[in-house]
């Protein structure tokens, strides 16, 4: 599916929605700001691993668009204005998450790696980035910080080495976390010189 095509199929979505919807939104801690910045829309879908696809007869689930700093490279994740490439920036898949438990969302087409952006990373004064292991923590957090959407530890492990300061749920999550930031690296071949 192209970019305009996911667009579409998103804003028939997004016209069913309601104020109980947004109201919905709030009760289960989602801010205001988070909710204009990506309008998460009711939809009914059947998942398929970790894809779905839009279904009247499937469960009930909240989809908005999974956005990229540059569409061609997925898994660049800094902007020099996060919240507008998260509300605005180029579209690269559907994100669908289930409001009734924590790590229940699917992708549309499987194409993000990666959900939120950043601040440039080359300051000294720059912020800790937090890393949420899911995506409705990511909207409680107001869109703040990032969500690995891939599990390919190469890909995880680039995206986290964008991060200078990554902040991190709890310890458990830490320990993945540098786990994942060291894990990726190739191995090279080391040699041995021998002095006479």
């Amino acid at each position: 599916m192209r970019s305009a095509d996911l667009r579409r199929e998103y804003l028939e979505q997004m016209r069913r929605m309601t104020l109980d919807d947004a109201r919905e939104l709030l009760a289960l801690g989602v801010p205001i700001e988070a909710i204009g910045a990506v309008c998460p829309a009711p939809a009914r879908i059947r998942r398929i691993g970790r894809r779905y696809k839009p279904d009247a007869a499937g469960g009930s689930a909240y989809v908005f668009p999974a956005t990229a700093t540059e569409p061609g490279q997925p898994y660049l994740i800094e902007a020099d204005d996060p919240v507008w490439t998260i509300a605005a920036g180029p579209v690269v898949d559907l994100v669908a998450f289930s409001p009734f438990g924590p790590n229940l969302w699917a992708l549309r087409t499987g194409e993000a790696i990666v959900l939120g952006a950043i601040e440039p990373q080359g300051g000294l004064f720059t912020e800790p980035v937090p890393v949420h292991r899911d995506v409705l923590s990511w909207l409680r957090f107001g869109c703040r910080g990032i969500v690995l959407l891939t599990q390919d530890p190469h890909e995880r492990g680039h995206i986290l080495r964008q991060i200078t300061t990554p902040e991190c749920e709890d310890a458990e999550h830490a320990a993945e976390i540098d786990h994942l930031m060291t894990f990726a690296f190739p191995l090279r071949s080391i040699a041995t010189v021998r002095h006479a």
